[in-house]
């Protein structure tokens, strides 16, 4: 009946009891390959059934996309989030190294190997987006300085809306082109949604064009049809894209078939979000 974005036994705990076996068969060692929240989260239900577990992330630190939390002063509750798993790692037996990539013969000594690669960001099939330097959304936060002082945000999604919100308060001029009547139409309409409407609205560094499709991009500008099939160049420094992610499940199936057991958990299995994350990393390591 009710569900809980971090806690994936909420709405089960009156099952759990048969769905999840009290003690495993065997200690197994675990490797867990991805160090975002479903990676850490998969981790610790692990370690927390007996198994041994190691946690490799290929950067220096731990977190995967949460790490756009720290800039993003709404994000506060996902900060949280994120530094209360980073610390139950800490006071967990989880053996965490950072800054490696395994390779498969690094994963030939586990029983278990545990994919979260997570997803990377997508670029649209628009005409001159290889060529017109633009960059996503991800690559925005801790590089904010090198974007000029206009800025053309393309994706009117959440991810694209919130990114524009940041740019503008960092100083910057921003167009967000949308093809939605609405900006972050998905959202969370209660609170969320609200609260960074009131922010962009009547702000003159923050100019919206929904409607509109984006049909080419070239250094320095961007082409839109409005609504009315007439079309539009604006001139701009910089170009941010919001187009969406893809599952890095390349990465991941390259390390199956070492292990007696390989599972893909969180976006790299399908991209979703921190519930879907917790919930599937709980599922994995519980059955181990």
């Amino acid at each position: 009946i009710s569900v809980c974005s971090v806690n994936p036994k909420l709405g089960l705990t009156h099952r759990l009891g048969n769905m999840v076996p009290e003690t495993p068969n065997r200690k197994k060692r675990v490797a867990v390959v991805g160090g975002g929240p479903a990676g850490m989260k998969a981790a610790l239900v692990a370690a927390e059934r007996g198994h041994t577990v190691t946690l490799f992330e290929k950067q220096d630190r731990l977190g995967g996309q949460l790490f756009h939390a720290d800039y993003n002063a709404a994000k506060w509750p996902i900060r949280k989030f994120r530094d209360y798993l980073i610390a139950e790692l800490k006071k967990s037996s989880v053996e965490v190294k950072l800054s490696t990539e395994p390779t498969r013969g690094m994963l030939e000594d586990y029983d278990v190997t545990i994919a979260a690669t997570g997803a990377r960001p997508t670029m649209p099939d628009i005409t001159g987006v290889e060529t017109s330097g633009a960059v996503t959304a991800y690559d925005v936060y801790g590089h904010e300085q090198s974007l000029g002082e206009r800025v053309v945000v393309v994706g009117g999604s959440e991810t694209g809306a919130e990114t524009a919100l940041y740019l503008m308060q960092q100083g910057h001029t921003v167009t967000i082109l949308s093809r939605q009547r609405e900006l972050a139409k998905d959202a969370p309409p209660v609170h969320y949604r609200e609260s960074m409407v009131s922010l962009w609205r009547d702000q003159p560094q923050f100019i919206a064009i929904t409607e509109a499709t984006t049909v080419a991009l070239a250094p320095g500008q961007v082409t839109y049809l409005d609504k009315h099939g007439e079309f539009h160049t604006l001139e701009t420094d910089s170009i941010v894209i919001a187009g969406g992610m893809r599952s890095c499940q390349e990465e991941a199936m390259a390390l199956a078939g070492v292990t007696q057991e390989f599972y893909v958990v969180g976006d790299c299995n399908a991209v979703g979000n921190i519930q879907t994350s917790q919930r599937s990393a709980f599922a994995i390591a519980s059955i181990l």
